[in-house]
């Protein structure tokens, strides 16, 4: 049967309770632990021999393979689409928005304005 490769990055080192020897404690990616059950589920690997293999724990192995059918369903639902009446009332909703920000950013403006021509008006009488 033909193995897979699996890319692991090394997170963290942890010492070993007990015991001053250190190890690489490996995270793997949604892809790697797809594939790792793929050997099982598809090739028939055992998951003695996998997690020998990849030197892995068999009650992660067991908890992936919970979460992946547990959340396999989602693969083959539709995506759902925004209603045209949501979209319609997110688009309102930005529009009054924009309006607001516009209204904010005009007053600043004129304030801005008003305190450079008094100080330029006071440097005048100074100067």
């Amino acid at each position: 049967m033909p193995t897979l490769e699996l890319e692991s990055s090394t997170t963290s080192l942890r010492e070993s309770e007990g015991s001053n020897a250190k190890h690489a404690r490996r995270q793997y990616s949604g892809a790697e632990k797809v594939a790792i059950l793929k050997r099982r589920l598809v090739n028939g690997e055992s998951i003695a021999d996998i997690c020998d293999a990849l030197r892995l724990n068999p009650n992660l192995f067991y908890r992936w393979r919970k979460t992946f059918f547990k959340n396999g369903a989602r693969a083959f639902e539709p995506r759902k689409i925004p209603s045209a009446n949501q979209t319609n009332r997110r688009l309102a909703e930005m529009k009054i928005k924009l309006v607001e920000n516009d209204s904010v950013i005009s007053d600043l403006v004129t304030e801005l304005i008003k305190s450079i021509k008094t100080m330029a008006g006071s440097e005048r009488q100074m100067g």
